[in-house]
């Protein structure tokens, strides 16, 4: 959970001018992603707007669940003039690397209104009642 505050400290220890960087790579570097658990799940949500669920793939390696596709943008920018752009476009891979206890062989994922959404269930300790 972020601290209250927490960006204002950053922005006045930066400089705005460091922040507008952020906010025009951000773009460049690939869709954002959370990773959250309960104890019975470990989630992982990845902001894919604009991606169909035919463009993305799952895989693993190393311990880690790879979520990688491509984002098309919504206009062909060689008609347009672009002004902002903060939303990423483009190919992708994420590497998440996965805690012990996973149970990989049972992974859910589905895509809801452009957000991917992984469930991987984990493994109950032998001390849980």
């Amino acid at each position: 959970m972020r601290k209250s505050g927490r960006r204002s400290n950053i922005a006045k220890t930066l400089g705005s001018d460091f922040i507008e960087l952020l906010t025009e790579v951000s773009s460049m570097v690939g869709p954002r992603v959370d990773v959250y658990g309960t104890r019975d799940s470990l989630f992982i949500s990845a902001d894919l707007a604009g991606a169909s669920p035919g463009d993305v793939k799952l895989g693993f390696s190393s311990g880690s669940i790879i979520i990688s596709g491509k984002i098309l943008p919504p206009f062909d920018y060689e008609e347009i003039k672009v002004f902002r752009q903060e939303r990423f476009h483009g190919a992708f891979e994420r590497a998440i690397k996965l805690p012990r206890g996973c149970l990989t062989e049972h992974i859910q994922a589905k895509m809801d209104h452009g957000i991917l959404t992984i469930e991987v269930p984990l493994q109950q300790s032998s001390h849980s009642n």
